[in-house]
């Protein structure tokens, strides 16, 4: 499922949930934020985790959220998420390392994670930059992700082998 409109799509954890509930057979999801146009996205790394939670088959996802703040962390009886790949679009994030070390609990198989780095004005660009620079330490702390070294942008579709990007 990919919803586009333009502006990009903001929704909150708990939208994020009822339509897990709804789509729980999804396998790819997209829905792309305003491109560090906009407020950071109300929905957090509380709602990627109840999304795949509800949908184990997920294997690609693609939404924009607020990483400044890491919940407590991932219950040991938790079921891992299968997800491979991962565009964070212009996800916020402050501490590289919590987030790394969430995401490994949540995402223990995670292959790629990938940042908005298309179409981008000269406004934007500094903000875009230091972000994408964040979620790059991110994925070099992530094992999985470190061990396939396949930290990407859209700069970069070669990299990806099989995967389309939008």
């Amino acid at each position: 499922v990919s919803l586009e409109p333009t502006g990009g799509v903001s929704l909150d954890d708990a939208s994020i949930e009822a339509l897990a509930r709804r789509w729980p057979n999804l396998r790819s999801l997209r829905l792309p934020g305003a491109g560090y146009r906009a407020p950071p996205s109300r929905a957090t790394l509380r709602g990627v985790r109840e999304l795949v939670r509800h949908c184990p088959r997920l294997k690609i996802l693609a939404i924009s959220f607020d990483a400044s703040v890491v919940p407590d962390g991932i219950l040991p009886d938790e079921e891992k998420n299968s997800l491979d790949w991962l565009d964070v679009d212009d996800a916020v994030l402050v501490n590289p390392a919590s987030v790394a070390a969430y995401l490994s609990a949540l995402f223990p198989d995670l292959q790629s994670i990938i940042t908005r780095g298309d179409d981008m004005t000269e406004d934007v660009r500094e903000r875009a930059n230091q972000l994408d620079a964040l979620w790059g330490e991110v994925g070099m702390l992530h094992p999985t992700v470190q061990a396939a070294m396949t930290i990407l942008t859209p700069r970069q579709p070669e990299s990806i082998s099989g995967l389309d990007i939008f």
